[in-house]
C-alpha cells in the first residue's frame, strides 16, 4: 500500500473531487499506520511493518488548483470510462463512491 500513484495526474488521488477525497479519508482513518506480518509470512520475522496509509491520507489531503483539479478529474473520468469499454467493465456501477460521478 505504501507506492501511491502521482502520475499521470489524472491518477492521482489529490484530484479527487473534495468531496470525494474527504468520504475517503474518512474511511481510511481506522487503518493503522503499522501492522503485524501474518504468521507464516516471508517477513514474519521483521514483526511490524508500516503499510503506507499515510502516504495516502496525506494525498488526499492535498491542496490543488481548483481548475487543474477538474481537469485531472475529467481526464479520470474519460480515462475510467475507456478501460471499462476495453474491459467490458463497469467501474462506476461497482464502486458506490463513484455513481454520483457517471454521466
Amino acid at each position: 500500500m505504501s507506492n501511491v500513484v502521482v502520475n499521470p495526474a489524472y491518477l492521482n488521488i489529490a484530484y479527487m473531487p473534495d468531496v470525494l477525497k474527504w468520504t475517503m479519508y474518512d474511511k481510511l482513518l481506522q487503518i493503522p499506520d503499522q501492522s503485524i506480518w501474518p504468521k507464516g509470512s516471508y517477513h514474519a520475522e521483521e514483526i511490524h511493518y508500516q503499510t503506507g496509509i499515510h502516504a495516502i491520507r496525506d494525498g488526499l489531503q492535498s491542496e490543488v488548483d481548483p481548475d487543474l483539479q477538474e481537469k485531472q478529474w475529467d481526464s479520470f473520468i474519460k480515462y475510467t470510462k475507456d478501460l471499462d469499454r476495453l474491459r467490458g467493465t463497469d467501474t462506476f456501477a461497482l464502486i458506490k463512491e463513484l455513481k454520483l460521478y457517471n454521466e
